[in-house]
């Protein structure tokens, strides 16, 4: 569901959302929307300070709030 990549003091978060049929846990809906969640993080004394967060579609980039940011760190936590 999500991975985690180093870049030296960098991080890089990618997870993927669940499609509006899997969130709805509607098996009779087709259509595909999946979109990844990246937030890139500076590590500063040994803690990821966000840097960086948008979701992304394949074809736009919306940037993330704190509040958004901080709620999808909460969900991935909990997995």
């Amino acid at each position: 569901m999500y991975r985690v990549n180093r870049f030296g003091d960098l991080l890089e978060l990618r997870a993927a959302t669940p499609s509006l049929g899997e969130a709805a846990s509607d098996s009779e809906f087709q259509y595909s929307d999946r979109r990844e969640i990246v937030i890139r993080f500076k590590v500063v004394n040994d803690e990821a300070v966000p840097i960086e967060a948008y979701v992304d579609d394949g074809v736009n980039r919306r940037p993330l709030t704190l509040d958004e940011i901080n709620w999808w760190l909460n969900v991935i936590e909990n997995l």
